[in-house]
C-alpha cells in the first residue's frame, strides 16, 4: 500500500510527530502488540493520578490509554470473540502507526504518532449508536485525528450530532 499512496514521498517530509494523537474508534486495539505497544498514548494526568478518580476531569475515570465505550470501562483492548475478530482494530491501527524498520509486520503511514484506543464495538454484538456517538465526542476532545473504519447505512441523530461536534468543537474548538 505504500507505493499506491506514496508513503515514501511523505516520509521524506515526516514520519509523524509523537505529540500527534490519532483516535481509533473500532473493536479495541491490542495495546501489547509488538508493532503498536510503543505507539500507545498515555494520559499522563490519569497515569500519575489517583486510581478510581477522574484526575483530568474529562468524565472518564482512569482513561490512561483510551476508553471502552461498549463496556463502559477503561480497558479499550479487544474482546477475544468472533465477529470482526479481535484483530480489526489492531490491524487498522497498524496501518496508521505500526513501527517502521523493526522487521515485524508492516510499517504504518505515520509510525511516530501516538494512538488512542476508543473501543466502540464488541466483536460479537452490534454497536450502539449511543456508544459510537460518545466515542466520537471523546476522540474529538482527546485526539488530533480520528479514524472510523466502520459505516452505518442509517446513522442516528446521536452519531450525526457527534460528528457535527467533532467538526466544530474538536481539537479545542479548531474542528
Amino acid at each position: 500500500h505504500h507505493a499506491v499512496i506514496d508513503t515514501l514521498g511523505a516520509w521524506d517530509v515526516t514520519q509523524g510527530n509523537p505529540v500527534i494523537r490519532v483516535a481509533v474508534i473500532d473493536g479495541g486495539v491490542d495495546l501489547n502488540h509488538e508493532d503498536l505497544n510503543s505507539r500507545v498514548w498515555i494520559n499522563s494526568v490519569e497515569a500519575a493520578g489517583q486510581a478510581g478518580v477522574d484526575d483530568d476531569g474529562n468524565g472518564f475515570v482512569d482513561d490512561i490509554n483510551g476508553w471502552d465505550f461498549y463496556d463502559g470501562d477503561n480497558n479499550p483492548a479487544p474482546f477475544n470473540g468472533s465477529g470482526l475478530g479481535p484483530g480489526h482494530g489492531s490491524a487498522v491501527t497498524g496501518l496508521i502507526v505500526a513501527e517502521a524498520n523493526n522487521s515485524v509486520g508492516v510499517a504504518g503511514v505515520a509510525p511516530n504518532v501516538k494512538f488512542i484506543s476508543c473501543k466502540g464495538f464488541n466483536n460479537d454484538a452490534p454497536a450502539s449508536n449511543f456508544d459510537l456517538g460518545e466515542a466520537i465526542r471523546y476522540a474529538a476532545n482527546m485526539a488530533d485525528i480520528m479514524n472510523n473504519s466502520w459505516a452505518s447505512s442509517n446513522p442516528s441523530e446521536n452519531i450525526l450530532d457527534a460528528i457535527d461536534y467533532a467538526i466544530t468543537q474538536g481539537r479545542g474548538g479548531l474542528g
